[in-house]
């Protein structure tokens, strides 16, 4: 799924968020909801800024 998605994106890097160690980019803890918003906003918002 993440290679159809980075075809259909055209993007070369992907991140994921997960709670298995090894297996994602990102760890979350169950119930970690804030800590996954403002990663996403940090990574993502200076591409905001350029469109």
């Amino acid at each position: 799924m993440i290679q159809y998605l980075q075809k259909m994106t055209g993007l070369s890097q992907i991140v994921t968020f997960g709670t298995i160690p090894g297996r994602y980019d990102i760890l979350v803890s169950p119930g970690d909801t804030n800590r996954v918003v403002h990663m996403l906003k940090k990574l993502y918002e200076p591409v905001k800024r350029i469109l």
